[in-house]
């Protein structure tokens, strides 16, 4: 599942989307996979699978590596514009 995950990011940097915007859509993914699993908290979900491999942690850690778009410039605004 690691493996597919990124690759579906790699997919979506393919596409020329922005890192915020490849975060947002990594984030459903994740989101869907904890309403796959049981939820420890009582709340009603799809309790399918006792948990899954796709943390918080190893999402950021995944964009770090993977994403590598250059920064964008950062201008300066002054006063006197």
């Amino acid at each position: 599942m690691k493996i597919i995950y990124g690759n579906y990011i790699k997919f979506l940097e393919n596409k020329c989307l922005v890192r915020s915007s490849v975060k947002a859509q990594i984030q459903i993914v994740r989101y869907f996979l904890d309403w796959l699993c049981k939820d420890k908290d009582g709340l009603k979900v799809a309790e399918l699978f006792p948990s899954h491999p796709i943390t918080l942690k190893f999402q950021n850690e995944l964009l770090k590596v993977m994403i590598t778009t250059p920064l964008r410039e950062v201008k300066i605004f002054r006063n006197s514009y």
